[in-house]
């Protein structure tokens, strides 16, 4: 099994001036949403929200507990290219 942080740490150490924002979802998790800043975002699911801000620790990135503007319409506006779409989870999504 790989490590959970591993895909947060390729995507934040390629796209320098990565940061993320982290919310609990249910009673029994928490996701770390990076956002690059060309928009482009990744998320990671992990048990709690401490979880979480370590995860942003350990990677050095800068975390919100709330969405600022900034990031909102970097993520928002960001558009995945068709290629990006072929290698989406959902089949019914490709380009």
């Amino acid at each position: 099994m790989t490590d959970p942080g591993h895909e947060a740490a390729v995507f934040s150490q390629s796209r320098p001036g990565t940061e993320a924002v982290t919310q609990r979802i249910g009673a029994r998790s928490a996701q770390v949403i990076l956002v690059a800043p060309s928009g482009e975002w990744l998320r990671e699911v992990v048990t709690s929200l401490e979880e979480a801000r370590a995860l942003c620790e350990r990677l050095g990135l800068a975390h919100h507990d709330t969405w600022p503007e900034g990031l909102r319409r970097a993520m928002t506006s960001y558009r995945r290219s068709p290629e990006d779409w072929a290698r989406a989870p959902y089949p019914e999504r490709r380009a």
